[in-house]
């Protein structure tokens, strides 16, 4: 998931985003992200 973020603020940069634009976007992947990882963990162990 790191190099996937990464990537992503690197191609928002890319595309001419302020540099405070491309890394809250890349906050928010990386957040929905581990938001995902963690409700699938958690789901996992309460079945």
């Amino acid at each position: 998931a790191g190099d996937s973020v990464c990537d992503y603020f690197l191609k928002k940069r890319e595309e001419g985003k302020p540099y405070r634009v491309a890394m809250f976007a890349a906050y928010n992947k990386f957040l929905r992200i581990y938001h995902s990882r963690v409700s699938a963990l958690l789901n996992e162990t309460e079945a």
